[in-house]
């Protein structure tokens, strides 16, 4: 389970059995290159479900109670795994295919390339609650609906909320930064802060390079004066004396 990647990479063996699904259900080719859909196409193609076998031993007292069938996240009666207390986690096609707003369109972003074990990434855990027991090696998945700030605001906190109204692609990229950084908007923004901010870092590096020849040169000046001093208090080769001589009393 990885946040920090965007995409979820399953296990090369299971592409066969995916693809033959997913025709079976929409009658196309499962690929990613980009499609032009409607958000009702959308929300017609098929939710991938994932079963997790669950935890099935000494109980600790954070489980939930109750019967399988009516607690949202186990596998219960619907068959979809020998065991009620399996772990179901539902994604969604809105979950995992991107869409790119200077295209228009979508890319299905679930992919089999991995040689042995799989990464759930950022795609996969939007609209859950991810608890990891360290202590305990386990990880807890549980629906969350991601009203941040409603969840602030039951806690007593405050949250500064966008302005209504805003232009589309500024409501993108806010939701985008609630979520995952995936839109072309949002990445161009990204690339805008970090290209800034190798400016100021080159800029602060070019101020003090001149401090410090500023600082070089006026004390090297200094010591070209200090020695023009003490010439002029001497006598130079030809004998000429800077000051005149005093007068001798006899």
């Amino acid at each position: 389970v990885d946040s920090g990647t965007t995409d979820t990479y399953m296990m090369a063996s299971l592409s066969g059995p995916f693809k033959a699904a997913w025709r079976e259900l929409t009658g196309t080719a499962y690929d990613h290159q980009p499609m032009s859909l409607s958000v009702e196409e959308i929300d017609a193609l098929p939710t991938i479900v994932l079963v997790l076998s669950g935890f099935d031993e000494i109980v600790v007292g954070d489980e939930p109670y109750g019967d399988p069938n009516n607690i949202a996240g186990y596998a219960g009666d619907t068959g979809l795994s020998g065991n009620v207390r399996d772990v179901v986690i539902a994604i969604p096609a809105a979950h995992y295919m991107e869409y790119d707003s200077q295209e228009g369109t979508y890319r299905a972003r679930f992919y089999f390339e991995e040689t042995s074990g799989s990464v759930l990434g950022a795609n996969a855990m939007m609209g859950h609650d991810v608890y990891f027991d360290i202590a305990r090696g386990r990880i807890g998945f549980a629906e969350s609906n991601c009203d941040y700030e409603s969840l602030l605001l039951s806690e007593g906190l405050s949250i500064s909320t966008p302005a209504r109204g805003l232009p589309r692609i500024a409501a993108e990229i806010v939701d985008d930064m609630k979520h995952e950084c995936s839109s072309t908007g949002c990445r161009g923004v990204m690339g805008l802060f970090i290209l800034g901010a190798m400016a100021i870092f080159v800029a602060g590096i070019r101020i003090a390079l001149a401090r410090r020849r500023a600082v070089a040169e006026c004390q090297g000046g200094g010591l070209e004066i200090s020695s023009l001093a003490l010439d002029l208090d001497s006598d130079d080769e030809g004998g000429h004396v800077d000051e005149p001589p005093m007068p001798q009393i006899t």
